[in-house]
């Protein structure tokens, strides 16, 4: 049962919230989780320090860029084992010339989009610097 307009949150509620708040929850996840207004999430966000929210927004940052550094480390070693297994000259002559075609193209368009990422975050922060 959600908590209506102008009804008191209980103290053990409020306390979830802020908690959720201090997790890195948004108001719309926690309003929605614990059925409480979102007027009412946004009030109590109110009394967290904007200090322990910038802090608790750099980890978020922190934790996601980990997060995806890691999956591209992975993505990377799976292509490098890949392109290992084509330095064998007995499996490469077993290939299609075709696939083997369709491999290389693929294989570097993808190169080619990292590289071009790079570059263009590259622009962008030497832009904004």
């Amino acid at each position: 049962m959600a908590v209506g307009q102008g009804k008191p949150i209980p103290d053990d509620k409020k306390a979830v919230v802020l908690a959720a708040l201090l997790a890195g929850q948004s108001v719309n996840q926690i309003a929605e989780e614990y059925k409480i207004p979102k007027s009412s999430v946004s009030r109590l966000k109110k009394l967290i320090p904007a200090a322990e929210l910038a802090q608790i927004g750099t980890q978020k940052a922190e934790n996601l860029a980990g997060l995806i550094a890691a999956n591209l480390e992975g993505s990377f070693e799976a292509i490098q084992n890949i392109l290992k297994q084509t330095r064998n000259a007995n499996w490469l002559d077993k290939q299609p010339a075709a696939e083997l075609a369709t491999f290389l193209g693929v294989t570097s368009d993808k190169v080619f989009r990292v590289l071009e990422a790079i570059e263009n975050a590259q622009s962008t922060a030497d832009e904004t610097a």
